[in-house]
Formats: C-alpha cells, sequence, structure tokens
C-alpha cells in the first residue's frame, strides 16, 4: 500500500513539474561577423544558399538529402523543403518558408530582420525562428563588422513528458546545430574565397 502511494506521489510530482516548465521552448544565440550586414543577409534571404551553413541537414546522416525549392526561392513567401532520396514514399520531412522581412531600404536582400517558420513533419514539430542583423560601427577603422542575433522557439504542447524532453535533450541538441550553423555562416561570409557570388 505504501508503495503504490509513493508511486502515485511521484507520479504527480513529475507530472506537476513537467507542466511547471514553460510551454515554449527558446533558443537564443549571438555570433560577430566580420563582414557587412547586407552580404550576410545575402546568405539568409537566398534560401539556396542555406545549404552552405545549414546544419540541420543531419537530423538524419545516414539519409541521402534532397532540396525542393519554390519558383522563387528568394525573399518572403519562399520555402524549401527536404527529403530522403531513399524514402519509398517520397514525403518531405522539413518544410521551411520565410515569413516577414523587415528591410533596411528598398532592397528585401539587405534586411534588419527575417523570420522564418519550419515544420518537421516526422517529429510533428512547428519551430518558428528570426534572425536580425545589426551593423557595428567602429571609429578610426574601415573595418566592417556585424552582431547577427538568432531566435528560435518551438511549441512544446501541453504533454508534461515532451517538456522534459525538449528540455533536457532537445535544447541542447539544438543549441549545438544552431553554433554550428552559425559558425559555418560566420566562416563564409568572412572568407573571401568562399564569398564569390
Amino acid at each position: 500500500m505504501r508503495t503504490t502511494i509513493l508511486l502515485f506521489v511521484i507520479s504527480v510530482i513529475i507530472v506537476y513539474g513537467g507542466l511547471l516548465l514553460p510551454q515554449t521552448l527558446l533558443i537564443n544565440e549571438q555570433i560577430e561577423i566580420n563582414s557587412s550586414s547586407s552580404h550576410i543577409s545575402e546568405y539568409l534571404y537566398d534560401l539556396p544558399k542555406w545549404e552552405k551553413w545549414l546544419d540541420w541537414q543531419k537530423w538524419d546522416e545516414t539519409s541521402d538529402t534532397e532540396y525542393i525549392y519554390s519558383q522563387f526561392p528568394q525573399g518572403v513567401g519562399a520555402f524549401m523543403k527536404f527529403k530522403d532520396k531513399n524514402d519509398s514514399k517520397n514525403i518531405e520531412k522539413v518544410e521551411l518558408y520565410i515569413q516577414s522581412i523587415s528591410n533596411k531600404n528598398a532592397s528585401n536582400s539587405n534586411f534588419e530582420k527575417l523570420k522564418y517558420i519550419a515544420n518537421f513533419k516526422t517529429s510533428q514539430t512547428h519551430i518558428e525562428g528570426e534572425f536580425e542583423l545589426k551593423s557595428v560601427i567602429e571609429n578610426n577603422t574601415n573595418n566592417e563588422r556585424s552582431t547577427l542575433n538568432f531566435t528560435l522557439e518551438i511549441d512544446l504542447g501541453e504533454n508534461p513528458f515532451i517538456r522534459y524532453l525538449g528540455y533536457l535533450y532537445y535544447k541542447p541538441k539544438i543549441e549545438r546545430e544552431s553554433n554550428t550553423s552559425l559558425e559555418r555562416l560566420k566562416k563564409l561570409c568572412e572568407n573571401p574565397i568562399f564569398c564569390k557570388k
């Protein structure tokens, strides 16, 4: 009897503790890049260029990833999808859309903020992310430097066990992948060999 009561109390504590965790998992990263914000924005505004720095393709390292793009893969409304070429069902596993852009000027490719949404169909996960670019002014130098802020939000839903999984497993994993992606983007923008159009 005591064991049953103890197990019940532990279960209640676990469930209640999970419900106390925030429903939205927030990832926030920042990186400084020695390049102009207009040059960096080219690699975010143009979805085919995401292949060069995006680390999400490691969601299945054994797969042969195929990228599918919208007819106009730049700017608001552009989308890309990932699928496994070896999948007999031929189903897209990830969809990513550019949702909105806040412009610095008339050019969409030189922006302050870019928001995107991504749907991971296999795990039924919905993500909303944002890139924010800020130019850093350095006195007495001609060097161009920018700060890139990256924010990502995932709705974990009402299930307390999914929330535990999100905060204990997925958050560290996503943070590692995000840092890897941002470091690749930094290298890409700072290295003149890779930055050629």
